[in-house]
């Protein structure tokens, strides 16, 4: 889909990276990783073709739609909030439009002429395409995003101006995922987000069938997105398959402990082979008493990887902050409904309260489930 030859860009008299050569093929999803100011962000902004290489080349596969969410800088003005994300559909209302048009010409001809049945040709297909861009639900769809994402239905009437840049960013993102692009570039997808919508992002995002490129410093959103990992730093880029557990694996030396393991159960098997054909056994390095005896298989299958013990435990602590602030809007919505001001600040309360209920009951279902995988690993 994209492929990256000989890149390299400088930032002023500093190196980012050089010599990088890596392809991001379809459907798969690449984290960046690496430390502040190692120059993630431009790699996402050469991808989106706001920047350029130093050196080096990038080359597209044709037909590639691209959309592009930066970490800041994004203003949108003069629409209300549902108007702007129905404003990604402008090419279906066209389509939708020209069908009106062409149902109005039909009513009007002679069904036996051939302008009726040229317009009947292009009315069938365009309703053909209307229909398997999903035209008709469009509406559904941008209530479904902006619910997921935070937006009360009270906020859809609300003009975007009057939303802080971190709510604009929801936006923006919301937009992203409504036109559905097959190469999404996301920088720090996750920074404005609370968990509920964090949980919705990543879920769309995992059933996504396009390309998604993204920087994150979220280790659970990376861990369960991330086809593969690129790490940027010292000037080069490192690339490594699978998520961030298995990135921080090969890190640590996981791979060559693997492989030395591998070794040395080659040598044991080629020891006892010598002892089955009567020859000699290999010389063995001399052993004390105090060696630890090898763990039970299954005890070992029940073990959880000490990376993604560290990842649950963080996520666990990250769910008991969340349901501790929603308790305490849950008794401000509860104080709030003591003062009766009108029966439709009633009902908008009312509705609010039932809303926060229910998500401290997900919140607190999530935080038993992962207490108890963690328990059962003691």
């Amino acid at each position: 889909m994209i492929q990256l030859s000989g890149a390299g860009k400088r930032y002023g008299h500093k190196l980012l990276f050089e010599d990088a050569d890596w392809l991001i093929t379809p459907e798969s999803h690449v984290g960046l990783v690496g430390a502040n100011g190692t120059g993630k962000s431009t790699i996402m902004k050469i991808l989106a073709g706001s920047e350029t290489l130093d050196y080096g080349s990038i080359s597209r596969a044709k037909g590639i739609s691209t959309g592009y969410l930066p970490q800041d800088g994004l203003t949108m003005t003069g629409r209300t909030v549902f108007a702007e994300c129905m404003s990604v559909f402008d090419e279906l209302h066209a389509i939708e439009k020209e069908m009106e048009s062409l149902t109005r010409s039909m009513s009007e001809l002679d069904h036996q002429s051939q302008e009726y049945s040229n317009v009947a040709d292009r009315y069938q297909k365009l309703e053909h395409e209307f229909v398997a861009r999903d035209g008709y639900t469009l509406e559904a769809q941008v209530g479904t995003v902006l619910s997921g994402l935070g937006f009360h239905r009270d906020d859809w009437k609300r003009q975007t101006e009057e939303f802080s840049g971190g709510w604009q960013m929801r936006l923006a993102l919301a937009k992203l995922l409504l036109q559905r692009p097959n190469l999404l570039l996301l920088d720090e997808p996750t920074n404005h987000l609370d968990l509920r919508a964090k949980d919705v992002l990543l879920e769309a995002l995992m059933k996504y069938t396009g390309t998604v490129v993204f920087v994150s410093h979220d280790r659970y959103f990376i861990d369960n997105l991330a086809t593969r990992v690129f790490e940027i730093g010292d000037g080069k880029v490192e690339i490594y398959p699978g998520n961030y557990e298995d990135y921080l694996w090969r890190k640590q030396g996981g791979a060559a402990r693997q492989t030395e393991t591998i070794s040395n159960e080659l040598v044991g098997e080629l020891s006892a082979n010598r002892v089955v054909t009567g020859l000699s056994p290999a010389p063995q390095a001399p052993t004390n008493g105090n060696a630890l005896k090898p763990e039970p298989a299954d005890s070992k299958a029940r073990r959880l990887n000490p990376i993604k013990r560290q990842q649950m435990e963080d996520r666990l602590h990250e769910i008991e902050e969340e349901i501790a602030r929603a308790e305490a809007a849950i008794a401000l919505c509860e104080t709030q409904l003591q003062s009766f001001v009108s029966a439709e600040e009633t009902q908008r309360q009312t509705q609010e309260l039932a809303r926060k209920k229910s998500d401290v009951q997900g919140l607190m279902k999530q935080w038993e489930e992962l207490s108890e995988t963690l328990e059962s690993d003691l």
